[in-house]
């Protein structure tokens, strides 16, 4: 983005509870915070920042076990639900749209189901369906972490296989996204799984393994909408009509030429799709 101006971003932690939740903010406007997925931290987003900054308020997190929050002893969808917020409640943010990618959708959606009111709009990027046959991984790979969670060297060998290029680069074309990208997962597939512990990994692996998103999101009493790469691997829009139809009122679009990290391959086209979901800022 050379000659171009970007985000800067103002980090800071709030302690929610006992907890240090670490965090990262850009721009002015309607607040918009995102919770990251399973293997990265708030600085995945910094693609889409780069495109929202200008008219809205941009909130990256990190969740406790994730990026530079404090770590907890154990991890679980709903206790992530509630320190999400926590945060927001500590942070005074007004009535957000919150937005989660893949595991973050399940952290969002459980906020929704236990918080119904504290948001403004939800929004769930490439969120995964149990009820999709494609996900039957999902469940194979939860008995492998209800294994693992009983030996912490073998949670340790597992996270230093996870966070290996060898394997970053073999999930990220084989599964991950639309077309093999290594400068991409270069500059925004590391760190956050780098830092990420074990625990969490292997926790939130367990947690989304046996959860349905659509029965946390059913009969919504505020905007719920979803966005998918239009050749996700792992979940698509087609399959969510499917299993939404008559469940509540929900909106959904598709974005061309990207898999499950939409966030990083389209990062402005993924805006634009928000951006027309949520509509307009209304920044003074």
């Amino acid at each position: 983005m050379k000659g171009v101006k970007v985000a800067i971003f103002k980090e800071g932690e709030v302690k929610v509870g006992d907890v240090s939740m670490h965090y990262a903010t850009s721009g002015k406007g309607r607040p918009l915070l995102f919770v990251h997925g399973w293997t990265n931290n708030w600085k995945g987003y910094i693609p889409m920042a780069q495109y929202l900054y200008k008219d809205y308020q941009f909130i990256g997190v990190d969740l406790p076990g994730f990026g530079d929050s404090d770590r907890l002893d154990s991890y679980n969808l709903k206790s992530q639900a509630d320190y999400l917020a926590g945060f927001i409640n500590e942070m005074k943010i007004k009535k957000p749209v919150v937005v989660g990618h893949s595991m973050g959708a399940y952290v969002v959606s459980t906020f929704y189901s236990r918080h119904p009111n504290v948001a403004s709009h939800i929004i769930l990027i490439a969120p995964m369906f149990l009820k999709n046959n494609k996900t039957a991984m999902v469940k194979v790979m939860g008995v492998m972490y209800r294994l693992l969670r009983k030996s912490k060297l073998a949670m340790s060998a597992v996270k230093r296989i996870v966070d290996t290029k060898r394997y970053t680069y073999f999930t990220a074309k084989h599964i991950n996204m639309y077309k093999f990208d290594k400068k991409i997962i270069d500059e925004t597939g590391f760190e956050g799984k780098l830092k990420a512990s074990k625990e969490v990994y292997v926790d939130m692996g367990m947690a989304i393994s046996k959860t349905h998103i659509d029965d946390l999101i059913e009969k919504n009493t505020i905007p719920v909408d979803l966005i998918f790469g239009k050749f996700d691997k792992l979940t698509n829009a087609t399959q969510a009509r499917k299993l939404l139809d008559g469940r509540g009122k929900y909106n959904i679009e598709e974005v061309d030429e990207a898999g499950h990290v939409l966030t990083v391959e389209q990062p402005e086209e993924t805006v634009k799709r928000l951006v027309k979901l949520i509509g307009p800022s209304g920044r003074s």
